[in-house]
């Protein structure tokens, strides 16, 4: 069985040592690295890791690790998944891989050489719900797809994450990106044209946003993503002859109805949100069948699938002049 490690000890890397924890029977929670020891011995004692390191180079010097799962900070992303790399492990990086669609670009070209199997974590494309829309989305009487609506938010302004650009913040990289993934697994194609705008909050990062998306026959992708104040989660497509519609959390929709005229049915799929680790098995899962098939790429976390929806991000960072710091991405 693959050997999982965690390199952080954040709340994202918490809720993944859970759901690692849950998945024993498949694979081996082994190792928690952090830059604090103490975090990462009481990560480990929580969550029955067989070890852990009080660096993260220390990890990535295990050569017992098969598989690492980074949690860190967005800015740290491309450092350590190179480090990972170069180390020898299999990568699954927390979402967003990058700030930046060129250095992800590079991270994956690096993947391939090293023949190890690198993909973001964007848990949505896993879930059940992923199968049911495209299947619903295929439904002949609904026509061909014509408009998609997406709206989510809640008063973030004040949390270091999305108000400092020194730690990637912004309302687009931390959540809007699930909207642009849902757009993505909806028509499954890179937009034409990118546009939008946004309200910046006094450190320089997005905190409110509002973007027109257009694809490939005609398709038009609004998405308001708002950081200032809650806003209901909304996620439509409107098609020539229906409507389909996802309810709940926009990153894990509970459920899905279709309408045709004036029939609205439910259309079934697995709970994601009913599982112990709240949907992180899938991706887990679909990363570790991949390592141990051999293959170059976990197809539910594809480096093409990835690799669109940073595209679309970085048009609209580029255009607003958000101020990240460079990424360590030493790649060429």
């Amino acid at each position: 069985m693959l050997r999982f490690a965690i390199l952080s000890a954040g709340n994202i890397a918490r809720r993944m040592a859970r759901t690692l924890d849950g998945l024993r029977d498949e694979l081996i929670p082994y190792a928690v690295g952090a830059s604090d020891p103490a975090r990462a011995e009481a990560m480990m004692h929580e969550y029955h890791f067989e070890t852990c390191y009080g660096s993260y180079d220390a990890l990535l010097r295990d050569p017992q690790i098969d598989a690492v799962y980074i949690g860190l900070i967005h800015p740290l992303h491309a450092q350590w998944v190179e480090r990972a790399l170069a180390a020898g492990k299999h990568v699954l990086c927390e979402k967003p891989l990058t700030l930046s669609a060129d250095c992800a670009e590079r991270l994956f070209a690096l993947a391939r050489r090293q023949n190890r199997v690198l993909a973001e974590a964007m848990w949505t494309r896993t879930l059940p719900f992923a199968d049911a829309l495209h299947s619903t989305l295929n439904t002949p009487a609904l026509g061909k797809i014509r408009s998609m609506h997406f709206a989510l938010g809640a008063n973030m302004q004040d949390i270091p994450r999305i108000a400092r650009p020194e730690l990637g913040g912004g309302v687009l990289m931390d959540i809007g990106v699930y909207a642009l993934t849902l757009a993505d697994l909806a028509v499954q194609s890179a937009p034409h044209t990118v546009s939008g705008s946004c309200i910046k909050g006094c450190g320089g990062t997005d905190l409110a946003d509002s973007i027109c998306l257009t694809y490939p026959g005609g398709i038009q992708a609004t998405i308001l993503v708002e950081g200032r104040c809650a806003v209901p989660d909304c996620a439509q497509i409107f098609c020539e002859n229906g409507t389909v519609a996802l309810h709940g959390p926009i990153w894990s929709p509970e459920s899905i109805t279709l309408q045709l005229g004036e029939t609205v049915r439910e259309v079934p799929f697995a709970d994601a949100a009913a599982l112990p680790g709240a949907g992180f098995e899938y991706e887990v899962r679909a990363f570790a069948k991949a390592v141990q098939q051999g293959i170059s790429e976990c197809p539910a976390l594809c480096s093409a699938d990835s690799l669109r929806v940073l595209r679309t991000a970085d048009s609209l960072l580029r255009t607003w002049n958000i101020p990240y710091p460079p990424e360590s991405c030493a790649l060429t």
